[in-house]
């Protein structure tokens, strides 16, 4: 068993997981419809925080966020590419401030979105954001957090990314199977570091820019 200390890395290193029953059948277990889904997802938006209110209460992980909000400064080439693509955008990410994953990835988020007067950001709790965690989950089958989502001006849901780059997954899940995501957590967070959000941002850019050709990358839906 692990020690009390382990325990708990491991817990907040799964990002706020949400148990992954199977769907029960029939609408229930499936967001709203287009229509209905657009006014949720326009509430949820517009009653979450800015990133400024996330920051400034996020206690878990405190030094964490400080070290990567000071990490994260705008990269001039993504910014770049994100304004090319055009439009005007929301993103709503689903997070809570325990988890090592949206430590790691949403003060560059903010960063871009800080450079880009057309994208909007905020970030709302599991509770309000669930049909979507539960509708979008990782490859081994969790609702986890963070889980982004990508709006357009009506507030239609056009794209998401869940939880963490493909190149973090890569070791991560090895980790998780053999039972030592707390031993790697070091690691993952000094990747997050190294990379300074460039895969993330660079993910999130390419679905805006399906997002733009009228197609909707998700990992399931």
């Amino acid at each position: 068993m692990l020690n009390p200390v382990a325990a708990f890395l491991l817990s907040a290193s799964l990002c706020g997981a949400l148990p992954a029953p199977a769907p029960a059948p029939g609408p229930a277990s499936l967001p709203p419809s287009t229509s209905q889904e657009a006014d949720s997802l326009r509430q949820v938006y517009e009653a979450a925080l800015t990133w400024e209110a996330f920051f400034a209460q996020a206690e878990d992980r405190r030094e964490l966020w400080i070290e990567h909000s000071d990490n994260a400064t705008p990269h001039g080439e993504l910014v770049e590419r994100a304004e090319a693509a055009g439009g005007s955008w929301h993103i709503l990410a689903i997070a809570v401030a325990g988890c090592s994953d949206s430590v790691g990835t949403l003060p560059y988020v903010a960063s871009l979105a800080g450079a880009l007067p057309s994208l909007g950001f905020r970030i709302a709790d599991p509770e309000a954001g669930r049909p979507w965690m539960e509708a979008f989950r990782t490859p081994d089958g969790r609702a986890a957090t963070p889980t982004i989502l990508l709006l357009d001006e009506e507030y239609e849901l056009r794209g998401c990314w869940v939880e963490m780059p493909a190149s973090v997954w890569e070791f991560w899940q090895p980790a998780l199977e053999r039972g030592e995501a707390a031993e790697m957590l070091d690691q993952k967070m000094a990747w997050y570091l190294e990379d300074r959000g460039r895969e993330a941002l660079t993910d999130l850019i390419e679905i805006l820019e399906a997002a733009q050709r009228g197609e909707m990358v998700c990992p399931a839906r």
